[in-house]
């Protein structure tokens, strides 16, 4: 269980270091980039991975506060916060920049 949030923290970790290096061109490349193009993809990845580091954060300290638990219920939760991190990123960059 708690490789999932080492992974998670990872994976922000690694976006935030690339948001500064768009020419890497690693990265999260998600609805928001494919609606609003390259200028939008800084930001998205900084978002994405300010919120992937929250949720392994979180996550982490969960697991200890719970014991460890090994029910599937928790994994399954700890994917679905991944997955709602990019979706909650999209969302926000698309309505932040859709009128610039």
């Amino acid at each position: 269980m708690m490789i999932l949030f080492i992974c998670m923290m990872i994976l922000g970790g690694a976006a935030l270091y690339f948001a500064t290096k768009p020419e890497a061109g690693f990265g999260y490349k998600g609805l928001a980039y494919k609606a609003l193009g390259k200028k939008v993809w800084c930001f998205s990845n900084r978002l994405c991975g300010i919120l992937l580091l929250i949720v392994g954060v979180g996550g982490s300290i969960s697991c200890f506060a719970l014991n460890q638990p090994s029910d599937r219920r928790f994994f399954w939760a700890g994917l679905l916060a991944a997955l709602l991190c990019f979706l909650i990123s999209d969302l926000v960059t698309i309505q932040r920049f859709k009128n610039k």
